[in-house]
């Protein structure tokens, strides 16, 4: 059995806290770019989709970005059963 102390209770509140400041960060206007391109897709499109309607040589370009949206709280990241990396929009599916 865990047992949680009140020092766990404060640790907790600090990490929802900055959780929260950082879904406040605005997107720069590429990420916003991307953002808005991810969201008007019934499917979450790939990389190189991504990559190639904002004018990028490189999907890893796009991978940079998607974790940058994901640590500002716009998206999710998990792995699927496959263990391919898995996105979603904050609040609903794309």
């Amino acid at each position: 059995m865990i047992v949680r102390t009140p020092l766990d209770r404060v640790a907790d509140d600090q990490i929802s806290a900055r959780r929260l400041a950082r879904r406040a960060l605005p997107l720069s206007r590429q990420q916003q770019r991307v953002f808005d391109f991810v969201r008007e897709h019934r499917w979450f499109p790939s990389y190189r989709a991504i990559a190639d309607h904002m004018g990028w040589k490189n999907s890893a370009s796009a991978v940079a970005v998607l974790h940058i949206l994901v640590t500002k709280g716009r998206l999710t990241s998990s792995l699927d059963d496959s263990g391919a990396l898995k996105f979603e929009i904050v609040g609903g599916a794309p």
